[in-house]
């Protein structure tokens, strides 16, 4: 997955395994997605804190998706792999969104009922045999959305939510694509 977006806050964080201190940091980025201004919660092994002074600078991130679900509740982390930045020598700059993924499979594992729509929890099998299966949700009534079977690319919405005092990863389904010449947005 490649976002291309801004560096809003970094928080060094630490947790213990084996007795062991293991130190990695939250980058919290902010991407243009369609009309709106999404934010993501980037988890990162390492990190240089001086990337993060300048606010205008855009980076672009590559990232992996890391979904579980598990009773009947879908957690969502995303890993920073590699970053690098973008020169700011042009006035407009093309603000590359690529978070698709190549499905084989589609299982539906909950459905309910929220504010009068549907929400669908699904199970997506990657046609790469060495990926992850994705677990993520979707509206029913998406007009984007054509016959989710019939179609092996789906375009993803990858945000991070602020709840109470953390951050809530998610991964909706936004459209389904026939091509992989999907760009973002232009600003």
């Amino acid at each position: 997955m490649i976002i291309t977006g801004t560096i809003d806050q970094v928080f060094p964080r630490f947790y213990y395994k084996d007795g062991k201190k293991i130190n990695y940091y939250e980058l919290l980025v902010s991407y243009n997605f369609y009309n709106g201004i999404n934010q993501i919660l980037l988890l990162a092994k390492d990190f240089d804190h001086r990337n993060s002074n300048n606010k205008e600078q855009l980076y672009s991130f590559n990232f992996d998706i890391a979904s579980k679900y598990v009773n009947g509740k879908l957690t969502t982390d995303f890993y920073l792999q590699s970053y690098k930045k973008i020169a700011n020598d042009s006035e407009n700059k093309l603000i590359v969104i690529r978070t698709y993924f190549e499905k084989i499979d589609f299982e539906v594992l909950k459905k309910e009922e929220v504010k009068n729509r549907k929400k669908v929890f699904g199970k997506f099998t990657s046609i790469h045999k060495n990926q992850p299966a994705l677990y993520c949700y979707f509206w029913e009534d998406n007009h984007f959305l054509v016959d989710i079977n019939k179609v092996s690319k789906i375009q993803l919405n990858c945000r991070s939510l602020p709840y109470k005092d953390k951050y809530i990863s998610n991964v909706e389904v936004w459209r389904t694509m026939e091509n992989d010449n999907f760009l973002g947005s232009i600003i």
